[in-house]
């Protein structure tokens, strides 16, 4: 977002972070564990990747001064790695920034494009048990094999192999120190593989216990206890230390790595502090406060960066009671970034891109909008309101080419050679299109798909020729596989 070019950078460092949490844990279905309880905790982190609407009438002046602002463009500062030639909509064969992998399409960014990459892809799978973890994998490797997967816990029981700054581990899913009331055990059936590169100078020893995020490589054999038997394994994409069973938690990103991410939206005149509970934070895992220190444009004062899962937002939507919900996500040019709006009471959906200087380049306003999905690309931005899809130029915020209905969307993923587009009812819930939006199959689900904890309906991952999808109904997990051209390879009911 902003940040005058000329300015020395001032960084408040953030102490520990507290947490007010509650003594008792839930064994939610994803493996996701949530408690309330205690005191502080410092989390530190190993990056495994080889390598109301009473706002008052003067601020909602400021606002309206800032939105109206004349669309600018400076030059960029620094070329990124990722910065492609211009493209049509027909020819734009470039992936969307939720498609992205750092260990895939995103290999040869620079090591701060893939932190943005890694912040922003909440692209995970997660197993819906923790004592059949060996069984699920081993059975269904059509949905698992090649697939990003986390777990909340992951706790090693022995150091295998270290091989320069490489390791192997064997580890159990779940946190061996903890008892659980949901009646799994830690058998055989939980143990698994998980192999990275040691990133800072703080290695991994027997005993820890980790969040971590991995590819599932498939079942592979070792030698545990003087046997040799098939486990899962994993590349570790990253993985943060548990600070112990006092301290529950599931953030996927330290401190220092909010900061470089922040650094990047907002320049070097920036403030990095931890919320408060005075400021109105209700539950769970508290935000980042990021502050610009440059405060004269009243969309950019104050942002929460969440370390679980990819997402800036306003600090005056805290907890959802602000009028109008603002976010802020990366191109994949990494030179700008896109500020969204909605408003609830009115329902339109304000789009508006930015370069890095603070600049707004251009602004779209759509109205009669409920519900939002969007993905990026270098040259194009591929949004779906008021149930239309539009394709719009980047660089000036025009169409290429004219809105289609598509019906109610809350997601699209941009793939080489479409879109992939999922939400509503259960009919039609999956949808592809060709590059300029012209539906090529759909496919419906098994059940009314729920919304899920990240406030998703449905998972959507590409994994090698094909597409796995997620969803929750009635207390029940369902895979999907599907083919590029729409065949369904695989139904599962877990």
């Amino acid at each position: 977002m902003k940040a005058p070019s000329n300015t020395q950078i001032k960084i408040i460092t953030a102490p520990p972070r507290a947490e007010r949490r509650g003594a008792v844990m839930r064994f939610i279905l994803l493996l996701r564990f949530r408690s309330a309880a205690g005191r502080l905790r410092v989390h530190h982190r190993v990056d495994c990747e080889p390598d109301a609407r009473q706002e008052q009438q003067a601020a909602d002046a400021d606002e309206s001064d800032a939105e109206a602002e004349d669309a600018d463009q400076t030059k960029p500062t620094k070329k990124s790695a990722n910065e492609n030639k211009k493209k049509t909509a027909a020819k734009d064969d470039d992936f969307g920034l939720s498609v992205i992998k750092v260990y895939g399409e995103g290999k040869d960014l620079t090591e701060d494009e893939k932190l943005i990459v890694r912040y922003f892809d909440n692209d995970y799978l997660s197993l819906p048990g923790v004592a059949d973890v060996g069984d699920l994998l081993q059975r269904y490797p059509q949905v698992f094999e090649g697939a990003q997967i986390d777990f909340t816990f992951l706790s090693v029981v022995q150091i295998l192999k270290t091989e320069g700054d490489r390791f192997t581990a064997y580890a159990r899913v779940g946190d061996l120190t903890l008892t659980y009331d949901y009646g799994g055990s830690y058998g055989q059936n939980s143990a698994v593989i998980i192999k990275g590169t040691y990133a800072q100078e703080k290695h991994l020893i027997a005993g820890d216990v980790v969040t971590f995020r991995g590819v599932y490589n498939g079942m592979k054999p070792y030698n545990i206890n003087g046997g040799t038997t098939y486990l899962p394994e994993f590349e570790t994409i990253s993985y943060l230390y548990d600070p112990g069973p006092s301290e529950i938690g599931d953030a996927a990103f330290t401190y220092e790595e909010i900061k470089k991410i922040a650094t990047r939206v907002f320049g070097e005149d920036i403030n990095v502090r931890e919320i408060t509970f005075d400021e109105g934070w209700v539950e769970g895992n508290p935000p980042y406060v990021v502050e610009p220190e440059n405060q004269s444009n009243a969309n950019f004062t104050k942002y929460m960066f969440f370390d679980t899962y990819g997402r800036i937002e306003d600090m005056r939507d805290l907890n959802s009671n602000g009028p109008i919900s603002r976010e802020i996500t990366f191109t994949p040019d990494f030179r700008h970034y896109i500020l969204s709006a909605f408003d609830k009471s009115l329902n339109t959906f304000t789009l508006s891109y930015y370069d890095t200087g603070f600049k707004k380049v251009w602004s779209r306003e759509f109205a009669d909008t409920s519900s939002v999905g969007m993905d990026y690309t270098a040259n194009h931005i591929y949004l779906v309101a008021n149930q239309k899809l539009y394709i719009i130029n980047a660089e000036d915020g025009s169409d290429a080419l004219d809105p289609k209905f598509v019906g109610i969307r809350t997601r699209i993923h941009k793939l080489s050679d479409g879109l992939v587009m999922t939400g509503g009812t259960k009919a039609d819930a999956v949808v592809k299109t060709d590059l300029e939006g012209n539906v090529l199959w759909s496919v419906s689900l098994q059940a009314e798909p729920e919304i899920d904890e990240w406030g998703r309906e449905i998972d959507f991952q590409l994994v090698d020729d094909h597409y796995v999808v997620q969803y929750y109904s009635g207390g029940k997990v369902y895979f999907m596989v599907l083919s590029p051209d729409g065949k369904t390879l695989m139904n599962a009911e877990l």
